[in-house]
């Protein structure tokens, strides 16, 4: 009886927590395309492309530099990090960012105008604050205090909408609005993240070379694995602002903006199971395989739900949040969604294999997409233009989520091979 107690226990929190995150992740993605929508109501294309690019550059810079330090904590059962050694190494590598950030500005003053370099440098800087909110949330997560980081979320991204608003109606200054994100993160961060974090472990700073080596080699593989994701998710627009137009950068960012919120609502969802699907691949396969399934179903039926609304109204959708000049590119609309479909489900099952300890693993499939895509673009970018990126993309989603069943479904089988053969013994 009390087994059976124990077993609704668990599938009430990992539902709580999905819930939590879901909503919290919601908030933020929304928030955030929002505020990209006001960018675009308000804003020229050569602004809205200059931000666009910014974030494509600044993103996997970002993660190769800070590494991917979060998921090697959360994921950490034994407790072997410590905190100190987590927050440490996290303000070492902002500051190596920061430095190696305005010497790319540096070293392209001349190619870009002055316009860009700003936007650069203060995307840069809410990367920054963001990178060290994680280190609190990561905490938060780790605990399953999914209910506090889903209200953190929710209140950075109504700051920051209101903010984006206020600015871009009355002022319509771009960098006073990125400044105000820098700004309303710190206030969060310090006030709501923290105060929650310290009630779960102590934030004391203390500096250990040896615990710092140790943390960065097991962080540094994985970082690599989101830098190229990362890279993944923005080449196109390095390759649309090299062969096309800024202006056009910004076109293709407003048609896959909607897709970047659902992947921030995926990734919420995925993380705030990802502990529990690591305990499970160790414990209950089966668990393992309901929870994965679950999901799947979820996603799936969601996401093909907006894909026939888009298919049929993607003109409609395009006018009513944007304008009559991004309604223009509706045709694409729809094949943006199916590549995110795909690109969901692949997330998914990569989160999952990453559960099971097969980090390498999810790196080749990414990096296999990124191939495709590197070589998608240069063959197809000058002749087909945006046509030809959006397909490109679904190619290299789909190409991902196989290769990534087909890692979890041979992890699994390993795993199950073990558990019989310790049986055998016994």
């Amino acid at each position: 009886m009390s087994q059976v107690s124990e077993h609704k226990d668990q599938v009430t929190s990992v539902k709580t927590n999905m819930m939590w995150s879901a909503s919290g992740s919601l908030f933020y993605s929304f928030g955030r395309f929002f505020a990209f929508m006001l960018f675009a109501k308000y804003l020229n294309q050569v602004q809205l492309g200059q931000f666009a690019l910014s974030l494509a550059i600044v993103t996997p810079l970002s993660f190769l530099i800070n590494m991917e330090l979060k998921v090697i904590y959360v994921t950490d059962q034994e407790g072997k990090i410590n905190f100190s050694s987590f927050i440490s190494l996290r303000w070492i590598t902002n500051s190596i960012f920061f430095v190696v950030l305005v010497c790319l500005c540096l070293v392209l003053r001349d190619q870009w105008s002055l316009g860009m370099l700003i936007t650069l440098l203060l995307v840069g800087l809410i990367r920054i604050v963001e990178s060290l909110g994680e280190v609190y949330i990561a905490v938060l997560q780790r605990a399953e205090k999914m209910n506090r980081i889903g209200q953190s979320q929710a209140i950075k991204s109504l700051l920051v909408l209101f903010w984006s608003w206020i600015i871009l109606n009355f002022i319509g200054n771009m960098y006073l609005v990125l400044v105000g994100w820098v700004i309303l993160t710190l206030v969060m961060i310090y006030f709501y993240d923290r105060r929650w974090a310290k009630n779960v472990i102590s934030s004391s700073f203390r500096f250990d070379k040896s615990s710092l080596a140790r943390l960065a080699r097991l962080a540094f593989p994985l970082g690599i694995f989101v830098t190229i994701t990362s890279f993944s998710t923005g080449i196109a627009r390095i390759f649309i602002e090299h062969k096309l137009t800024i202006e056009l950068v910004g076109y293709y960012a407003a048609l896959t903006m909607f897709i970047s919120g659902l992947a921030s609502i995926q990734n919420g969802v995925n993380q705030s199971v990802l502990a529990r699907m690591a305990v499970y691949f160790s414990t209950n396969i089966s668990a393992l395989k309901r929870l994965i399934y679950k999901m799947l179903t979820l996603t799936w039926a969601g996401v093909f739900a907006i894909l026939l609304f888009v298919y049929y109204k993607g003109e409609w959708v395009l006018n009513l949040i944007y304008n009559e000049a991004f309604a223009e590119y509706a045709y694409l609309f729809w094949i943006v969604i199916l590549a995110g479909l795909f690109h969901f489900s692949g997330m998914l099952l990569g989160d999952a294999i990453v559960a099971s300890g097969r980090y390498k693993s999810r790196l080749v499939a990414v990096l296999i997409g990124l191939i495709i895509k590197f070589i998608g673009f240069s063959l197809v970018v000058d002749t087909y233009g945006l046509k030809g990126v959006v397909w490109v993309e679904v190619v290299a989603s789909v190409s991902v989520m196989l290769i990534c069943a087909g890692v979890l479904i041979q992890a699994i089988k390993s795993r199950l091979g073990t558990n019989v053969n310790l049986v055998a013994k016994t």
